[in-house]
């Protein structure tokens, strides 16, 4: 059995049906003369045509120039996508990826003129959530530097933004572009998940006088309830476990969709 095959059936949905139509796409273009078909032609993003070719600043994500290029792309949005699908739900997943490659496609209009394709501007959008949600994760920065998500992926866009001008054929400011997509996707719709900044943090603390907060801890909740019952909760915890219950449901409802 193929070692790749139970991790990658365990994946949300949605991130699978990327993966596949990435590799599909990549599979075409690699078959296309045999096949006699223009794909790379027809879905790369050629700035100065982009006008006249509007569907590019979408299709380019999907295509790429090479195996080391698709393969990549898809092993960072395997690694970060799955925790970030799962929390956003598929269908919005979906709705923020093609978000962020068009806004990453419509900034590289502005700064190229030869073809712009990959998926890394989407992918910097969805590291930018992935660092927002779970700031206390470890990567490896490199392969090599642990790091965390919440520094790391500030880390890459200041790399990207440090490179701009090097002229190395790699489309920073599409990376730059997927990266603010997720900023604003975060500020707009993600802010009661978000860390609070440590200047609202203070506040806070400054509002309570001292006073500690409760924390939610799911599995002393449960057992908390078989010891003593459920009316041993507090309203907030009895919150708590309304809320995550609900999370749950959706959860489970969005993954039917998508099966």
């Amino acid at each position: 059995m193929n070692p790749f095959l139970p991790p990658f059936r365990s994946l949300h949905p949605a991130l699978r049906a990327i993966i596949l139509l990435n590799a599909a796409v990549f599979a075409l273009c690699a078959f296309e003369r045999t096949l006699g078909l223009h794909v790379f032609a027809s879905l790369a993003l050629f700035p100065r045509w982009a006008g006249d070719r509007p569907w590019t600043l979408l299709t380019y994500a999907f295509v790429h120039a090479n195996f080391v290029h698709v393969a990549l792309n898809m092993l960072m949005l395997w690694s970060f996508g799955d925790d970030v699908a799962r929390t956003l739900g598929g269908r919005r997943f979906v709705l923020f990826y093609l978000a962020a490659a068009l806004v990453a496609g419509g900034a590289s209009v502005f700064f190229y003129q030869g073809s712009v394709v990959g998926a890394s501007g989407a992918l910097l959008g969805v590291m930018y959530l992935y660092g927002a949600l779970y700031p206390d994760r470890r990567m490896l920065f490199f392969w090599l530097i642990p790091m965390r998500m919440g520094w790391g992926v500030w880390v890459i866009a200041a790399l990207d933004l440090l490179a701009t001008n090097t002229g190395d054929g790699v489309a920073h400011w599409a990376h730059l572009g997927g990266f603010a997509a997720g900023i604003v996707y975060a500020r707009l719709f993600l802010r009661s998940r978000l860390r609070p900044s440590l200047f609202s943090r203070l506040a806070a603390k400054l509002r309570s006088r001292g006073a500690a907060a409760e924390p939610i801890d799911l599995d002393a909740l449960l057992r908390k309830i078989s010891e003593r019952g459920i009316d041993s909760l507090t309203p907030g915890e009895r919150a708590a476990l309304l809320a995550e219950s609900e999370r749950r449901r959706r959860e489970k409802e969005e993954y039917q969709r998508w099966r």
